[in-house]
């Protein structure tokens, strides 16, 4: 039902994207068998990570390939950015470059630590100097639709980023 995504990465250690994992994606036809099996895009679920500089160019490149290949492609991570980077400097890297890659259609910050919350959650992921804010990552060209643990959460979640400029096209329920 609705739009199908093979889902990549995730918070645990089998889940930890790195450079290797992002270039899989683009050698061997990976990607026609992806939409071969009947999917329409790839999430990509980035909260933990190995590597620098060569995480974001792969990361880039992977998304890049997906959209060649006619998929979308959705960035989810733990509320503003990945909890679990191989550094600060990867981290803000990675964010930026979300910011500015026109290849990511949808955004989905998960609004939740263990999926069991009765309320969405608005923390913010812990980065240097307080710099992985909601408003940081607004002016990024994706479609903005959190992760929600329930769909009642979504109006305070809308009326959330509504207050940060930011607008949101509906959610999911992850």
């Amino acid at each position: 039902k609705g739009v199908q995504f093979l889902t990549l990465g995730g918070a645990n250690m089998a889940g930890t994207m790195s450079a290797m994992r992002f270039d899989a994606l683009s050698v061997g036809g990976v990607l026609e068998r992806v939409k071969a099996a009947g999917f329409q895009g790839i999430a990509f679920d980035i909260e933990m990570t190995i590597g620098e500089d060569d995480l974001v160019l792969a990361q880039e490149r992977a998304f890049a390939s997906c959209k060649e290949a006619g998929l979308l492609v959705l960035v989810t991570t733990s509320h503003s950015a990945p909890y679990a980077a191989g550094s600060d400097t990867s981290k803000m890297a990675l964010v930026d470059s979300w910011v500015n890659d026109a290849n990511i259609d949808i955004f989905s910050p998960q609004l939740y630590t263990s999926g069991n919350e009765d309320l969405p959650e608005f923390d913010i992921t812990p980065c240097p100097k307080d710099a992985c804010t909601y408003e940081r990552i607004a002016n990024m060209k994706a479609k903005w639709v959190p992760s929600l643990t329930s769909q009642g959460q979504y109006p305070a979640v809308k009326a959330f980023f509504d207050e940060k400029g930011i607008q949101t096209a509906g959610y999911i329920i992850w």
